[in-house]
């Protein structure tokens, strides 16, 4: 297992250079800044390639933020928790407690927090405890189950779809095919309250950026309407391109506008997986969802889209699409999974779902 080492170095010399013959010695890779020094890219860019290649994330957080990158405004260590929250690889955190964080490392100490819910998160204040807390936390990494546990669902709410094709038709009509994927709490949970859902508008709004579901230019519609909290791009119609909605029920719903040329869509199998995966990821990102939850999605509506390769877009100078199918192919809820194994599950989750997808839309008659 490769295993990246994330902090700054200042303050954390000793634990950086411990950690790495720990990490060895456990049978596993460690990887680090100091190893990308001598390549012929960045380090910047170096780094974050390690993280997106590694298999586990660790986090060390002591008293300096580091310095931020003029372009996204956040610290070598912040871009790469960013990536490893975007690959859903474990992560595992450890807070030095003694002196007191710099301002901007306060800031970031809290962003860590607030989206680690479930993560493997510990503090020490002596190397010594410090590797001690590794050893464990690597031991419950290698015992994280391989499989995604499939069981059936009953009594679960209705899913309140984005796209019907009654209330949204006159919108649709250009603004092309809508992937959207919702996570549904099963069984009785504590529901969140209104000014919880008001206090998480930030941070949701920031979540989707962080995540790339958002651009980081584009103009966002955040708020709570009646009893949900909805971020989505801004939008003449009934939603934007892009979004995010969490209710009171802890039901997460996400959702995108597939891409288009003047020919219609193209539904990509693979691609449609891959979009699948990183909806699935965001909706996990959120922390909201407890326990057992079911997964459902749709595409619609399916009029001028047709089932091809997305690198035929720009190619294409004529295509036999579908016409008149204001209808969406959909997957209803009918399994329930662990909400904790949403994350590393992502693309488990996806394939299937992905696979539900396309049996319906190759069913759906095209009129």
């Amino acid at each position: 297992m490769k295993v990246f080492i994330s902090s700054v170095r200042r303050g954390l010399e000793e634990e950086r250079d411990a950690l790495h013959g720990l990490i060895q010695a456990s049978g596993h890779v460690p990887k680090r800044f100091e190893d990308y020094t001598a390549l012929p890219v960045p380090s910047r860019q170096a780094c974050l390639d390690g993280v997106e290649d590694c298999d586990a994330y660790l986090l060390l957080l002591g008293e300096a933020y580091g310095e931020p990158l003029p372009d996204t405004g956040k610290s070598p260590t912040e871009e790469e928790f960013v990536v490893a929250r975007r690959r859903n690889i474990p992560i595992l955190v450890f807070r030095k407690i003694g002196p007191e964080p710099d301002e901007l490392q306060q800031d970031f100490i809290a962003r860590v927090e607030e989206y680690a819910t479930g993560r493997f998160r510990r503090s020490f204040q002596r190397t010594q405890d410090l590797l001690v807390e590794v050893v464990a936390a690597l031991r419950d990494v290698e015992a994280l189950p391989t499989a995604l546990v499939w069981s059936p669902a009953t009594d679960l709410p209705q899913v309140d779809w984005l796209f019907d094709p009654d209330r949204t038709r006159g919108y649709l009509n250009t603004s092309g095919t809508t992937l959207e994927l919702h996570v549904l709490q099963h069984g009785a949970v504590e529901r969140l309250a209104l000014r919880t859902l008001e206090s998480m508008v930030r941070s949701l709004a920031g979540l989707g950026r962080d995540l790339e579901h958002f651009g980081l230019a584009d103009a966002l519609d955040a708020g709570v309407k009646g009893e949900a909290l909805i971020v989505q791009s801004s939008s003449q119609g009934p939603y934007g391109e892009r979004g995010i909605r969490i209710s009171r029920d802890r039901h997460v719903g996400v959702w995108e506008t597939l891409p288009r040329d003047n020919l219609g869509v193209i539904i990509d199998p693979r691609d449609l997986e891959g979009r699948l995966s990183r909806l699935v990821a965001l909706a996990a990102e959120t922390n909201v969802p407890l326990g057992q939850v079911a997964v459902a999605a749709s595409l619609g509506p399916l009029d001028f889209s047709v089932e091809g390769v997305v690198s035929d877009f720009g190619r294409r100078s004529s295509t036999t699409v579908r016409t008149g199918s204001k209808d969406a192919a959909r997957s209803e809820p009918q399994d329930l999974v662990p909400a904790d194994a949403l994350s590393r599950g992502a693309r488990e989750i996806a394939a299937e779902i992905a696979a539900r997808l396309l049996q319906a839309y190759r069913a759906e008659p095209n009129r």
